[in-house]
């Protein structure tokens, strides 16, 4: 009992120390996630060429909802398809709801995966764990994975 009562107390003390309730950060909207999912497309010329890596959305939902500053850092330099199609997406991001306030930072994957295979998240690179430490005021959210399988294109979230 101990135990638990102590996970909790610490819990709600990260939560407090991150300035942000674990229910009014955009993490816990699922919304987001599956549309950003169901809009992002891995590029058919990615795909023939095999490419892959990862990138990190910069955003900030306003008192109304809005996106604001959305930005891609490319620290690795991945294929600027992958850049293209994630600026497209995040322009079309719809309002949110005004509670989720902030400033966020997330992760998006794209991967080249064989038949019969699961996608495994690779370590951060230098230049990641960089980027990463320098947004401590951003709310760091679940990596989202899109998949290509030659022509066949699956998406998820890693939780």
């Amino acid at each position: 009992m101990k135990q638990i009562l102590t996970g909790l107390l610490s819990l709600v003390m990260t939560c407090h120390a991150l300035g942000q309730d674990v229910s009014t950060s955009i993490a816990s909207n699922p919304g987001l996630t599956t549309y950003l999912l169901k809009n992002i497309r891995f590029p058919t010329a990615a795909q023939r060429r095999k490419s892959e890596g990862r990138l990190y959305l910069y955003f900030d939902v306003d008192r109304q909802g809005n996106i604001a500053n959305a930005d891609v850092k490319n620290p690795n330099r991945i294929d600027t398809l992958f850049v293209n199609e994630v600026v497209k997406v995040s322009r079309t991001i719809p309002k949110q709801d005004a509670r989720y306030e902030g400033q966020y930072l997330l992760p998006v994957a794209f991967a080249h995966v064989e038949r019969g295979q699961e996608y495994v998240a690779k370590a951060l690179t230098r230049q990641e764990t960089r980027l990463v430490k320098r947004s401590r005021k951003r709310t760091l959210l679940s990596e989202i994975v899109v998949e290509s399988y030659g022509i066949i294109c699956i998406k998820r979230s890693l939780l």
